[in-house]
């Protein structure tokens, strides 16, 4: 997995790595025994990322009030405050498919100024992503990395541990999804935040490119609108 992590170096914080679309959370300095025992991986649903997922066929699953643009953009502040970060833990009471109450945990990081306090790393090392083998690193790993907060990122191969989709990692292009639809999150050079469905084009645009960039699976909620089964 990619991973996110705030990076403090010397007297400045830097981002070492980022993602939105975690498929699970962790604290990067305080991961149990318990947490990493319930960190399991299980198979995604092929049609995922599966080519037959296009540009069009998410344009005409959305609700028509979003016409056809297919993603989102956001300004980002680039005002630094305070220790640049904060993160909030919380715990909700739920009822699974057996209708037993289950206790589900989280924990959700905010983050200023994030053009320069985020960033997308691949597993271990730069060059370690490609889309059909590579190695898996945890976020206890990363975390080892001078991180001040940790999250697992993307997905990949449960096989091979391979790369899936859109990846820039500090401005640097490590690989695309060759148009394949799924989420995405970028912060392009300007600052803006990017959410989610990209076509090739608009992943490798130069006039104002991607500087941290990560795909997921899918978006959940446009706008109160539910875009699950997209």
């Amino acid at each position: 997995m990619h991973c996110i992590c705030l990076l403090l170096n010397r007297r400045r914080v830097f981002a070492v790595a980022f993602v939105i679309f975690a498929l699970c959370f962790s604290h990067g300095d305080a991961q149990s025994d318990s947490i990493q025992e319930e960190d399991w991986l299980r198979p995604y649903n092929r049609d995922h990322y599966d080519v037959k997922r296009t540009h069009r066929h998410v344009r005409s699953c959305q609700p028509i009030k979003h016409g056809n643009v297919t993603h989102e953009i956001f300004p980002a502040t680039k005002i630094s405050v305070g220790n640049n970060f904060e993160t909030k833990y919380f715990a909700r009471e739920l009822r699974d498919n057996k209708d037993e109450v289950v206790t589900a945990l989280g924990h959700v990081s905010f983050v200023s100024n994030p053009l320069r306090t985020f960033s997308v790393l691949e597993p271990l090392h730069a060059g370690s992503c490609n889309p059909w083998v590579a190695p898996r690193a945890n976020v206890l790993t990363t975390s080892k990395k001078r991180c001040v907060v940790a999250s697992n990122a993307g997905y990949f191969r449960t096989s091979s541990g391979g790369c899936i989709g859109n990846i820039f990692s500090n401005g640097r292009l490590v690989q695309t999804s060759n148009g394949i639809q799924n989420a995405n999150f970028g912060i392009r050079k300007d600052g803006s935040i990017v959410l989610v469905y990209l076509t090739e084009d608009n992943v490798r645009d130069e006039e104002n490119p991607f500087v941290q960039l990560v795909s997921g699976v899918g978006w959940l909620l446009r706008r109160w609108s539910d875009l699950i089964n997209c």
